[in-house]
């Protein structure tokens, strides 16, 4: 005779008294509470204390560890920073708030929505964020929403087949002192560059000028374009070098190699003296590594 089957489902309350079921999962869900809270602030931590000088996937470095949590902290803030700028403190909020929640034994329904949300969200807050104006104390070469805004506020018009949003506004100094005064310091700016802008201008290039070469330079003119095309040598090393000497890189374009170097000179007064700072080195050396592998990506 064959034995009935047994269609019954059980769940690891079934076998428990239910003050104790009960009681059980009241403790599991404040130790995921407390969880996702600590989460929470670690991750606040990472990045109040984040620093491009720290140690990174792009950024090899021995110098001391300024984050509060460690490499791996640095690591991680940094990489946070890189993929979503300021839109990450926006992140991380909800993981806070959803530990709280749970702690404290408060609904916390329609989890899968919720998860949906916040995962459609994070690209979202980050295409805002690029919205916004660079500030000139931005340390990073993307917009405020880091890599995935940008690449948000370029989807539409990828997508469309028209001139991309966000990329780098071009500023194109002038050769003349004053750009050339209407031709009464020179005519090279409405010969020459003012026809070449135009052109550009035509092609959907983001250009502007030409720039009087002796105000570009201010921290209220920088914040109006991302890349400055300089007439000569000194026109560009004299900013460039007062900024940032210690990290700017000379980097040679169109070659089938990538070649950077140090933005300064061989420094022979100083050879042998143990007292060169190698802060430029470092940085030629990991551009050409983020070029190298741009490349091989055909970014």
């Amino acid at each position: 005779m064959a034995m009935p089957a047994l269609n019954r489902s059980f769940d690891a309350g079934t076998f428990l008294p239910e003050d104790l079921s009960l009681a059980l999962r009241r403790r599991l869900r404040e130790i995921g509470g407390i969880a996702l809270i600590a989460a929470g602030a670690m991750g606040a931590v990472a990045l109040a204390t984040w620093s491009v000088k720290d140690p990174s996937l792009s950024h090899a470095t021995g110098a001391p560890v300024h984050n509060l949590l460690g490499t791996w902290g640095a690591i991680t803030a940094d990489l946070l920073m890189q993929l979503f700028g300021l839109a990450t403190t926006a992140i991380m909020m909800p993981v806070a708030l959803w530990g709280w929640r749970l702690f404290t034994h408060r609904r916390l329904d329609r989890e899968r929505l919720r998860l949906c949300l916040w995962i459609l969200g994070a690209p979202l807050a980050a295409a805002f964020a690029s919205c916004l104006a660079r500030t000139a104390t931005w340390p990073l070469p993307t917009g405020l929403g880091g890599v995935i805004g940008d690449t948000m506020l370029r989807l539409p018009a990828a997508i469309a087949g028209g001139p991309l949003a966000g990329t780098p506004r071009l500023a194109i100094a002038g050769l003349n002192p004053h750009a050339g005064e209407q031709g009464a310091l020179g005519d090279e700016e409405t010969t020459i560059i003012q026809p070449a802008i135009d052109t550009l201008r035509a092609e959907g290039i983001d250009v502007s000028g030409p720039w009087p070469p002796d105000t570009m330079f201010t921290p209220a003119a920088r914040k109006r374009y991302d890349v400055a095309i300089c007439m000569y040598h000194d026109q560009a090393l004299i900013p460039l070098k007062t900024l940032d000497m210690d990290h700017g890189v000379n980097v040679t374009l169109g070659l089938p190699i990538v070649r950077t170097s140090p933005d300064h000179g061989t420094a022979y007064d100083i050879a042998g003296k143990g007292v060169a700072d190698p802060s430029s080195l470092i940085a030629a050396i990991a551009l050409a590594a983020e070029l190298a592998t741009r490349r091989a990506k055909g970014a």
